[in-house]
């Protein structure tokens, strides 16, 4: 006769622990991953092993977020459906994470990257933002301080929305609106960098816009 043992909660969860202390990454969370708030998945993926969550946010049917793992930060992707866990492009280029670090400490951990002539740096709180070049190109970055990522905004549309520096909150939201970008809010500006959250073909986008050009960069 085959036996059948039940594995209690408690154990699940204690093997999920286990399981993160093996070198091999968690690729699946041992509990639904429906219906789970922000807070729910950045506590769910803590107990795999995961560390130093942050961006944790529910996208479609698909939570993104940004963590650490075995000291390496990683861009992760879990499935609501089926609780699978998989990384976004690998891992995530980051500095030192330390919140108390000025724009002089961000420079030079960024130059130590491989980027040059960095510039127009701003701080909001633990976030960095300015451009800078690297193997030829220019680069607009976004540095969190707190968790070290350093996310380079080069995905730039070609769209732009005029001399974006002297035009008003509504007159910008407007102007993103003739492009498709809808339900624009959250404008917030910072040094040349001027940043907004819409709506595009039914997904939540995060832009930026260069004060100066106009130029969008679609952020995620």
């Amino acid at each position: 006769m085959k036996r059948i043992y039940l594995m209690s909660v408690g154990a699940l969860f204690a093997a999920s622990a286990a399981f993160a202390n093996m070198d091999s990454r968690p690729t699946v969370l041992p509990v639904s991953a429906q219906d789970r708030t922000e807070a729910e998945m950045s506590r769910e993926l803590q107990k795999l092993g995961y560390s130093n969550l942050s961006d944790v946010e529910l996208r479609g049917d698909v939570y993104t977020a940004t963590a650490y793992w075995n000291g390496k930060p990683l861009s992760l992707k879990i499935d609501q459906a089926d609780g699978k866990i998989w990384t976004a492009g690998g891992e995530v280029e980051a500095i030192p994470n330390n919140r108390d670090a000025t724009i002089a400490e961000v420079t030079s951990a960024l130059e130590s990257l491989g980027y040059h002539n960095v510039h127009d740096m701003t701080k909001a709180g633990s976030v960095f933002r300015g451009k800078a070049m690297r193997d030829g190109m220019s680069y607009m970055l976004r540095v969190d301080a707190g968790t070290g990522v350093v996310t380079t905004l080069d995905d730039r549309t070609q769209e732009t929305v005029g001399n974006a520096g002297q035009m008003s909150d509504r007159e910008i939201v407007a102007s993103l609106a003739d492009l498709g970008y809808h339900g624009g809010h959250s404008v917030e500006r910072e040094g040349n960098v001027i940043s907004v959250q819409a709506m595009h073909e039914g997904e939540k986008v995060d832009l930026n816009i260069d004060a100066e050009n106009g130029a969008i960069t679609v952020v995620n």
